[in-house]
């Protein structure tokens, strides 16, 4: 198992991620520190040498250093909406090739290879993102929320997972919203809020919530909640690092 770090733990533990399990949600008000974490998140993936980046970023930032590639779309334009669901019609085939591959006895791919790696469907501001699609049109949005169900439904098992961020909660107009599995919530506008993304958190993690600081985050990963100093990751030192781990590739 591949872990990477993520940060620090309250009582000094380091706090690391598998990068092929698990799809992440990374939510928080602007200023939170989101953007660096999710900066983090998508350069630690991609360090492994195991991870294919993929996705749509309607706010041209985070995905920059890839926007030349093929299966890359920003900005929130019609041509962007459309290339968009491009990018997720192609994670939808790459999961059923995949699955269709699997061998009789096999649940589900296990281990990424240069040949056949990971894919990381990265969302930029997700909840904006359903919402342009269903102001696109009924068709547009019906191509949106059955591309994005299958995504998060079945995608672990074809190692494609999610890494989606947000500034506002998710909504019903993201389906399967339910399957992240990995929730790391910066400090939020409002406490109603973190409790739509986590329910069942407890008041005292709320509280330190509400007072974060830029960086600090209640990290959830398939365990007990555990509030977290995310490691900072400035976004010239993100783009160099991208563009470095891309030639060395």
């Amino acid at each position: 198992m591949v872990m990477m770090r993520l940060g620090t733990a309250l009582d000094g533990d380091d706090v690391e991620f598998d990068p092929y399990r698990r799809h992440t949600l990374v939510t928080g008000m602007n200023g939170s520190g989101k953007s660096s974490t999710a900066c983090l998140l998508v350069a630690q993936a991609l360090a492994t040498q195991r991870v294919r980046v993929v996705g749509i970023d309607i706010e041209r930032i985070l995905l920059r250093p890839f926007q030349r590639d093929d299966l890359i779309a920003t900005g929130t334009g019609v041509k962007s909406l459309e290339s968009g669901l491009t990018v997720l019609e192609a994670a939808v085939a790459e999961i059923e090739r995949r699955i269709d591959q699997l061998p009789p006895h096999s649940d589900g791919l296990t281990v990424p290879t240069p040949e056949v790696p990971a894919w990381l469907v990265t969302l930029e501001e997700l909840q904006v993102l359903g919402e342009r699609y269903k102001a696109l049109g009924r068709a547009e949005y019906a191509k949106f929320s059955a591309a994005m169900n299958t995504i998060l439904v079945q995608g672990r098992k074809a190692l494609v997972n999610c890494l989606a961020i947000t500034q506002r909660p998710l909504s019903d107009v993201v389906p399967g919203r339910s399957q992240f599995g990995r929730l790391i919530i910066h400090r939020m506008q409002q406490r109603k809020d973190v409790s739509l993304v986590w329910d069942g958190l407890d008041p005292m993690l709320q509280d330190r919530l509400s007072v974060a600081r830029p960086g600090q985050a209640v990290v959830i990963d398939g365990g007990e909640p555990r509030f977290c100093a995310i490691d900072y990751a400035s976004y010239s030192r993100y783009v160099d690092r991208v563009n470095y781990l891309r030639e060395v590739k």
